[in-house]
């Protein structure tokens, strides 16, 4: 993966060397830069409840770039926590 990464390739794609087999695929590759805090007493459990929400917009980009700013309340643990969040899919 670190020569695929290297050289700028899809990690998906055949390595050099080897012959393309029927499943290798030619994936299209996608960044994902996040930035999130929050400060209440759930803290995992929060950020994960709003990483999920991050991967239902960008599955549903549908391969587009994807991107939200913003503090967004999330209940986690019967509290509500706000949480600082920046991202962006590319």
């Amino acid at each position: 993966m670190i020569d695929a990464i290297r050289y700028g390739e899809s990690v998906f794609a055949p390595r050099r060397g080897r012959s393309p087999r029927r499943d290798d695929t030619d994936a299209v590759s996608m960044n994902l830069t996040v930035s999130a805090s929050t400060d209440g007493p759930d803290d995992a459990e929060t950020l994960a409840l709003i990483l999920e929400s991050v991967a239902s917009q960008i599955r549903a980009g549908g391969g587009d770039p994807v991107h939200d700013d913003g503090e967004f309340d999330v209940t986690a643990g019967g509290q509500k926590q706000q949480v600082f969040l920046s991202f962006v899919a590319r």
